[in-house]
């Protein structure tokens, strides 16, 4: 597991989801974002991913990120709306968007409210 978590790291910071955090936090707020992996034995395609917990608290009286963050409109159509859409059509197509959550821009001010910690042996 270890070879395949560093790997998914590495292809995060490669492709610019994850990206090096200064020595010195440029932000107000600064937040280590816990992680794990979930393993799936039984797919061909993805046997790793990442799971970033924006719920985790540090303690039941502090917050968490997500409790933080701005919620702005849902951005996904609903399910249901979607299936009755689709009826009025002779065709459907669907597609699949990679990592769609993880291509999510960040704010350079608020880069350091989602930290967090990794590391790698330097080659």
């Amino acid at each position: 597991m270890g070879c395949h978590f560093l790997h998914n790291m590495e292809e995060q910071l490669q492709e610019g989801i994850i990206e090096p955090a200064p020595r010195e936090p440029t932000g107000a707020v600064i937040h280590y974002i816990p992680y794990h992996p979930i393993i799936h034995h039984n797919t061909e395609l993805t046997k790793l991913r990442i799971v970033y917990d924006c719920s985790a608290r540090q303690t039941l009286k502090e917050p968490c990120l997500s409790d933080l963050l701005e919620i702005g409109p849902s951005l996904q159509p609903l399910i249901f709306d979607i299936l009755l859409k689709n009826r009025m059509h002779k065709f459907c197509l669907t597609g699949d968007v990679k990592k769609a959550f993880l291509q999510i821009k960040i704010n350079s001010q608020d880069r350091d409210a989602q930290r967090l910690s990794w590391y790698t042996v330097l080659q």
